[in-house]
């Protein structure tokens, strides 16, 4: 699909979010979300997913809705296909965990990205709140306030 690989800087010069990725970011150069991480977006199929969905999709052809496709550079504007892997809000936790994306203390901001684990978390029936409250380093009553949208209302 020429009109979205014509937004993809494979020459980019950047090595993942921390510069230090062994191989180059593929860069999308087209529009990115403007709240939270620089995701891109693309049309696709009437839709405006994030583009390294569509890169997962147009790579690999199939890909569950219910699944997460995550950046083991943590670049969230990059597109590269071998710079990408699947896995669910868990996954995706323990993941940002391992690299210390994670917050430490109740003192720290939520991140949307963080938010959006928290709310995945959740929906799966696998976690309560007190569960997710260990897990964030969280009051049990902030996560009851950020899974029915009392904080973070904006946030998907």
């Amino acid at each position: 699909m020429k009109r979205f690989w014509d937004k993809v800087k494979k020459d980019s010069g950047v090595y993942g979010a921390d510069g230090k990725y062994p191989t180059e970011c593929w860069e999308w150069t087209g529009y990115k979300d403007t709240t939270g991480l620089p995701y891109g977006r693309f049309w696709y199929n009437g839709k405006m997913p994030r583009s390294h969905r569509v890169v997962w999709l147009l790579t690999y052809g199939t890909l569950d809705s219910n699944i997460d496709v995550l950046h083991k550079c943590d670049n969230a504007s990059c597109v590269n296909p071998e710079h990408l892997f699947l896995g669910d809000a868990a996954i995706n936790f323990r993941d940002m965990k391992a690299k210390g994306r994670h917050f430490v203390t109740n003192n720290r901001k939520l991140t949307e990205e963080q938010v959006k684990t928290i709310r995945k978390m959740y929906g799966t029936g696998e976690h309560s709140y007190r569960s997710l409250a260990k897990l964030f380093n969280l009051e049990k009553t902030q996560i009851g306030h950020i899974v029915s949208r009392e904080q973070w209302r904006e946030t998907v």
